[in-house]
């Protein structure tokens, strides 16, 4: 019972980081589209890399948890 319950605070938490990740990589994707990527470059070029490099990780962080907690949660034992 106690076991259960900490797996669920734990996916809750990792669920919480990946939404995180997946909010800021869109969120940057979508500013180089409204904005144009060439503004956001001319202006802010070291904060657009960091924040591209960061989205990127986040996308991979990502698919990664979402991975693992689906071999986890799905797997045939």
């Amino acid at each position: 019972m106690v076991v259960k319950k900490l797996k669920f605070i734990i996916y809750s938490i990792e669920l919480g980081i990946i939404f995180a990740a997946l909010y800021s990589s869109f969120d940057i994707i979508l500013k180089i589209f409204l904005y144009g990527s060439l503004t956001l470059i001319e202006h802010n070029k070291l904060i657009l890399i960091i924040e591209l490099i960061l989205s990127l990780l986040g996308l991979i962080l990502f698919f990664f948890l979402m991975i693992d907690i689906w071999r986890k949660e799905f797997a045939t034992p």
